[in-house]
């Protein structure tokens, strides 16, 4: 009996735990002598619930451990899928491309007839499709982007979209989205969810050439998405700052220019993309000013304040542009991954305390951070 058509155990497993991570975030404030503040609550009856209230937090170790506890014995069904894609998920936000790996493999196919439906008839009476959720098919499409191989991770992308637009046509042609008759009563509720499912893949195949420096194509994939967004502000202005990447600092203007325009910008983001072509023009004491004047909720002053630093330490204004930056870092309600970095390339650069200046940015590390925080970005030295 082939695979296709072997019967399935109504309490197969669908795959075993085999990975743990150290969590660095615990280390660093065991060796500074901090108590960090639990995330979420204590686990509970009801483990979807716990698990929602774990992501919701970022409290990505205490999922990998809450979705341990279960999966190990858990039957095959849409809540173990979401379970799984939670775990997989909090993997990939600690940046454990290697143990998303890993974990994917013991799932084995996800086009499996143990992940379809019609495959458990006792529990899923009159139901098709499959299980698995389309989350965790672009996780498995984008992975070799972060395992060193961009061009399969591309494939894969195209080749999921390919099937997103092959379902739409089936759905337009009155068939439900495994192509049989009849199709749905009222298409527009799958269509809209199909169609949303694509624009996500493009955005994600634009990050991925992004990461892969491919600027020029990036930009290309981005501009043809805000033809379908056409009063996307924020879209607009990411498409001019990749045209700086490009050293294009006329079709920068251009896109920045027409972002400006759209009801969804306001005067931070357009001082900021100002300030950005003031830098890019080699104005920097002109761009510091810029940013100096930009503000508004917490995500723009955290740009303006860098570009601020930026813009001061190109100006040779190195104690002016730490002390900008050191200011931005610890008033922020949340611990910016890029601007701890920054600030504590700053202090190197500033004078020999900079271990000691770093060292004071740990208990606002270690009790503001999420769990995928990055503790590289404070550069401390490890201790003699």
């Amino acid at each position: 009996m082939d695979a296709s058509t072997e019967a399935l155990s109504p309490t197969a497993v669908v795959g075993k735990v085999t990975v743990t991570v150290v969590d660095p975030l615990a280390q660093l404030a065991a060796a500074h002598s901090i108590k960090r503040p639990a995330k979420g609550k204590p686990p509970s009856d009801n483990v979807k619930g716990d698990v929602d209230t774990l992501l919701q937090a970022g409290a990505w170790h205490a999922v990998l451990g809450r979705t341990a506890m279960e999966l190990s014995k858990a039957p095959a069904s849409p809540t173990t899928l979401q379970m799984w894609h939670a775990r997989i998920a909090a993997l990939w936000k600690l940046r454990k491309f290697a143990e998303v790996e890993t974990e994917l493999a013991t799932l084995g196919s996800l086009d499996s007839p143990k992940y379809m439906l019609e495959s458990y008839s006792e529990q899923f009476a009159g139901e098709k499709g499959s299980m698995v959720p389309f989350a965790l098919r672009v996780i498995v499409a984008e992975l070799p982007a972060h395992r060193g191989n961009p061009t399969e991770a591309l494939d894969r992308l195209f080749a999921l979209a390919r099937r997103c637009k092959a379902v739409i046509a089936r759905l337009l042609k009155g068939q439900d989205e495994a192509g049989g008759m009849p199709g749905p009563d009222d298409a527009a509720p799958a269509l809209a969810l199909w169609r949303s499912r694509t624009r996500k893949l493009n955005y994600v195949v634009g990050n991925c050439l992004l990461q892969s420096k491919h600027y020029g194509l990036a930009l290309a994939t981005f501009a043809k998405i805000l033809k379908a967004e056409p009063e996307n502000a924020e879209l607009c202005a990411a498409i001019g700052r990749i045209a700086l990447e490009l050293g294009d600092i006329e079709l920068a203007e251009g896109y920045f220019t027409q972002a400006a325009a759209m009801p969804a910008s306001d005067a931070e983001s357009k001082a900021i993309c100002q300030g950005l072509l003031q830098i890019a023009r080699g104005d920097v004491t002109e761009a510091a000013a810029t940013f100096a004047k930009a503000g508004g909720d917490d995500a723009n002053a955290r740009t303006a304040g860098n570009n601020e630093a930026v813009s001061l330490l190109y100006a040779g204004s190195l104690e002016k542009a730490t002390a900008r930056l050191h200011a931005v870092t610890t008033a922020m309600a949340e611990v910016d991954v890029s601007l701890v970095f920054n600030l504590s390339t700053l202090f190197e650069l500033q004078s020999s305390t900079a271990q000691k200046n770093k060292t004071s940015l740990v208990p606002k590390v270690v009790e503001m951070a999420t769990d995928d925080f990055s503790i590289e970005s404070l550069k401390l030295q490890a201790p003699a």
